[in-house]
């Protein structure tokens, strides 16, 4: 047996309800979307993007836009909204109008200025400028191509995470190797890994090299030794 609805405005018996109301009732109404005129979002070429100066990771510009839309909307719970738009054939200094619209009500809409513009991002740029958080120095004789191989291999897998996880630039002196790793976090991390399966010593030293944001910033040098 179906059960009856009603609706909770005007009483009568619908086989819908729109919003909890009775489709007359619910085209009676005008609600608002709230949502800004223009949205800006800054897109980095590595699949990253910023919009308020949080940097995210997107599979694609029509999931990004998507996402970034509905977020900036301000609607009662449980608001459906349909968001449509067009993609242009190429993006730089890109306007996208959008059309965020109620799901049963779709004469209710608001189109947004969806923009993006491309840059690079912070990462990127450290990647680019030869940053570098970290140094691994191995020492060693007998398994020094080994421990390198895995410490290589350990930071290079380390990126799927962890976007400073790579080596910069590598340095050779007899017995050893440097790695200078972008991420402390992921050199220490391979670091503890090398030391417990080559059973080798690992100490770790700290030097500043330099502010930002009135913060110090801390280098370290991680040496593994046979």
């Amino acid at each position: 047996m179906k059960l009856k609805r009603f609706c909770p405005k005007c009483g009568v018996e619908a086989e819908e309800l729109i919003n909890g109301l009775c489709r007359d009732c619910a085209e009676k109404i005008k609600p608002t979307i709230d949502a800004p005129a223009k949205i800006t979002v800054l897109v980095c070429e590595c699949g990253r993007a910023a919009e308020k100066n949080k940097w995210i990771k997107y599979e694609n510009i029509t999931q990004l836009i998507n996402s970034i839309v509905i977020e900036n909307i301000k609607m009662p719970k449980k608001t459906k909204i349909n968001v449509d738009f067009e993609l242009p054939k190429e993006f730089g200094a890109t306007t996208i109008p959008v059309s965020a619209a109620l799901k049963d009500m779709p004469q209710h809409a608001k189109t947004i200025e969806f923009v993006l513009k491309n840059t690079t991002c912070p990462a990127c740029s450290r990647i680019h400028g030869g940053y570098y958080e970290a140094v691994i120095q191995i020492r060693a004789k007998e398994s020094l191509k080994e421990i390198y191989e895995f410490l290589k291999k350990e930071i290079d897998s380390g990126s799927k995470k962890d976007k400073l996880s790579f080596i910069v630039k590598e340095g050779i002196i007899k017995n050893g190797k440097d790695l200078y790793v972008g991420s402390f976090k992921s050199a220490k991390k391979a670091a503890k890994k090398a030391e417990s399966i080559y059973k080798l010593s690992r100490k770790t030293s700290y030097a500043d090299f330099g502010m930002k944001d009135g913060k110090k910033l801390t280098r370290a040098t991680i040496l593994l030794k046979e």
